[in-house]
């Protein structure tokens, strides 16, 4: 091998124990909240805990957003990306300074309302609204309509 030149593959060392890792209580505390498990899941755990360590949260904050969410949002798993998505809120909703605005997660998708219409096109079709419009459905639904 050339001098200065890495070798492609270590070699292992045997008998060579990894030193365990300094306990970090915001890591460990993702970890319980989530019950995810830190050799499968390290590194979102760790981006979560990096995430977190910035704003200045706690361990006990961390518990405390989990029991808020599982109330708040049953059935949904908590995951750790789920903690820094909805850490804002969660903050929000604790110290009194905004309301909820009803959603739960997943429940980003537009509600079909009737004062709107959805014009879908495809290659070589023309443009069609769907339901038919019709003047008494809304101002949209007659440009739409004229416009066909």
């Amino acid at each position: 091998m050339a001098k200065g030149k890495l070798p492609l593959f270590k070699k292992p060392r045997v008998g060579m124990a990894r030193k365990p890792r300094a306990r970090d209580p915001l890591f460990d505390a993702i970890t319980e909240a989530t019950g995810s498990h830190p050799e499968v899941s390290g590194s979102w755990i760790g981006k979560a805990a990096t995430a977190l360590r910035k704003i200045g949260a706690t361990a006990a904050e961390v518990l405390e957003m989990a029991a808020w969410y599982k109330t708040k949002y049953p059935g949904f798993p908590l995951q750790p990306a789920m903690i820094m998505k909805w850490w804002g809120q969660f903050e929000q909703e604790r110290d009194g300074k905004a309301g909820t605005n009803g959603k739960r997660p997943g429940d980003n998708r537009r509600q079909d309302r009737p004062d709107r219409v959805v014009v879908i096109v495809r290659a070589g079709q023309a443009a069609h609204p769907s339901p038919v419009p019709d003047e008494s459905a809304g101002p949209l639904f007659a440009k739409v309509a004229a416009a066909t």
